[in-house]
């Protein structure tokens, strides 16, 4: 096992090393305890901001990448967790950065408090289930992460292709009703309309 460890390690170094000079100005990545798996995902992460120019939905550059954090968040400081079971590929990997940082657009520019928000996704689709894995866990969570989740789709549809996308965020085990609200092209100009009332644009 020390020595798949090590090998972690090393590749994550090269990587890191042969990034750099790529890297988006002003992202700061840091492994918090330099643990094998916590720099592996550095460095992919580093490589996809750079291969897929995510740059543009980088409200913030100061990114942790903690193995004793599950589930990842946005506040105060957005901070990525490490699963063996997580999946490892660039769609996963690039949905679950931009979700945070989607987190991060929506605390920084949108025009409502995140009360008056639930308040107004609420007016367009009520009755949600706050319960996990439908929801967030409670209402004004869910309704919160209506617009994050939005944004995180569109996103990701634009980047990979729509197709690929859906397919993608139906795999995920949690906010699973939210998730199928916002891919179901129906609700897409009152969603669209949301953003333009809290005047955010990605």
């Amino acid at each position: 096992m020390s020595k798949v460890r090590n090998a972690l390690a090393c590749a994550a170094l090269s990587s890191l090393c042969l990034g750099a000079a790529n890297a988006e100005e002003g992202l700061s990545v840091v492994a918090v305890h330099n643990a094998p798996q916590e720099l592996a995902l550095k460095a992919r992460l580093e490589a996809l901001v750079n291969q897929y120019k995510l740059g543009k939905w980088l409200y913030t550059k100061a990114i942790r990448i903690d193995q004793d954090v599950w589930p990842p968040h946005s506040h105060p400081v957005l901070t990525l967790g490490v699963r063996e079971s997580m999946p490892r590929d660039d769609l996963y990997l690039v949905g679950g950065l931009l979700h945070e940082q989607f987190h991060w657009n929506m605390v920084l520019n949108a025009k409502f408090s995140p009360e008056e928000t639930t308040a107004l996704v609420k007016t367009k689709f009520p009755g949600l289930d706050p319960r996990q894995p439908k929801g967030a866990g409670d209402v004004d969570s869910t309704y919160n992460h209506v617009l994050v989740c939005y944004m995180e789709y569109r996103a990701l549809a634009g980047i990979f292709g729509d197709d690929a996308a859906v397919e993608a965020i139906k795999r995920h085990p949690f906010y699973t009703g939210i998730y199928a609200l916002v891919v179901d092209h129906q609700n897409r100009e009152v969603l669209e309309e949301l953003l333009r009332q809290e005047e955010v644009s990605f």
